[in-house]
């Protein structure tokens, strides 16, 4: 017993102790809102940032070979009717919040600026789309009327798709009559600007019914039917003022009932949202597939998607959000990790019929990269000097 009440702490030991922990408890108090807005500010950050380099990759490309208009029509409504989805059901918490300090505020209207943000920063693709779909249009029509056409000769192939029967090959720009020609241009031949570097203003120029004319373009898939992009938008707006009229009626207050018709508005749009942000990656995985090539498509977009995925779903998680709310995360990363190493298995192939094309007969190459990432037919027509600028592959 003496040596129990040898080795017992004492009454200073166990009021130190007590001290201690209160001071340690008052300093996580006073860091704790600071911890919770850096991670807030984070997942915002890793949340918006994921589509930057699409945007990036439109702009300098200027071109949307290979990027499917049905991702951005389904990414487009899936962003949208997730952030209606909140804010029918905060109905501006997040804003009351703002009165008990910046840092409160700061840290309560994240989740406001990554649903608008997202949906801001998809929506705006389709301005890069629709601009640059049409630039396409009127590079191949000017290719046409500069008497850049395409030769169907198996026997003479030197670069072909593993998918397509089609075989690709550019022949001489004044072709005999002999040879297979897209288009039957008479006046080709004559054309004062025939041999002229490609205005990137020309498709200002091209007529209205040459815009859907239905030339030889490679890249023109069911899933990548880009000739429809404009109804697509079209479509989009409308869903906007349909979603947007009792979405604004409801946050306003005009439930008539007890508040079921909101909830109920809210879980319609939310289903909406996760059956949309699930199938968005597919049609882009069929168009990459097809087309042999990522095109316009950018990669850091689809790592950075993948990378969103678990760190959101991790932050929603931690905050002891239900697995219903981020489930759509799994299958979204899930398509986005199959689409980056399918990226990855094309570009590789691309190189190697690169290779293939600039080898000599029977010799033995390793595959490199072609310069400015074009496919070989973009490499002959430039040493060809038939035109300027390369098809964007």
């Amino acid at each position: 017993m003496a040596r129990i009440m040898a080795n017992a702490p004492t009454w200073a030991v166990v009021l130190g102790t007590m001290r201690t922990d209160e001071l340690s408890g008052a300093a996580w108090s006073a860091v704790r809102p600071w911890v919770s807005s850096a991670a807030s500010a984070l997942v915002t950050l890793v949340q918006l940032g994921q589509f930057i380099p699409q945007h990036i990759e439109l702009y300098q490309r200027k071109s949307v070979v290979g990027l499917s208009a049905w991702t951005i029509f389904f990414g487009s409504l899936y962003t949208y009717l997730t952030m209606i989805d909140y804010l029918v059901q905060s109905r501006g918490v997040w804003l009351r919040a703002c009165t008990r300090g910046w840092l409160v505020c700061f840290t309560e209207i994240q989740p406001f600026v990554q649903v608008v943000g997202s949906w801001l920063l998809v929506s705006l693709l389709w301005f890069w789309y629709l601009r640059y779909e049409k630039l396409d249009e009127a590079r191949e029509l000017q290719r046409i009327r500069a008497g850049i056409v395409f030769s169907d000769s198996p026997a003479d192939a030197h670069w072909k798709s593993p998918r397509t029967e089609t075989v690709s090959k550019l022949t001489s720009p004044r072709p005999g009559p002999s040879t297979p020609l897209l288009s039957t241009d008479e006046n080709s031949a004559s054309d004062p600007e025939a041999d002229a570097t490609p205005d990137p203003q020309w498709w200002h120029a091209v007529p209205r019914e040459h815009r859907r004319h239905a030339h030889y373009r490679h890249h023109r898939y069911y899933f990548d039917d880009s000739a429809h992009a404009a109804l697509f938008f079209k479509i989009f707006l409308l869903v906007v003022v349909l979603v947007a009229v009792p979405a604004a009626g409801l946050i306003g207050g005009y439930d008539t009932g007890s508040g079921w018709l909101t909830v109920l508005f809210a879980d319609v749009c939310g289903y909406l949202a996760t059956l949309l942000c699930t199938v968005m990656w597919i049609p882009q995985i069929i168009t990459t597939y097809t087309y042999g090539h990522r095109g316009s498509l950018s990669t850091l977009w689809v790592l950075f998607t993948f990378i969103s995925d678990v760190v959101y779903s991790l932050y929603l998680a931690a905050l002891g959000v239900p697995f219903s709310v981020w489930a759509n995360n799994v299958p979204d990363g899930l398509c986005a990790v199959f689409l980056f190493f399918l990226i990855r298995v094309e570009e590789r192939r691309e190189r190697e019929n690169t290779s293939k094309l600039h080898a000599p007969a029977g010799a033995s190459v390793e595959p490199n990269e072609s310069p400015g990432g074009c496919s070989g037919v973009c490499d002959r027509l430039r040493d060809s000097q038939r035109s300027s600028e390369c098809p964007s592959m």
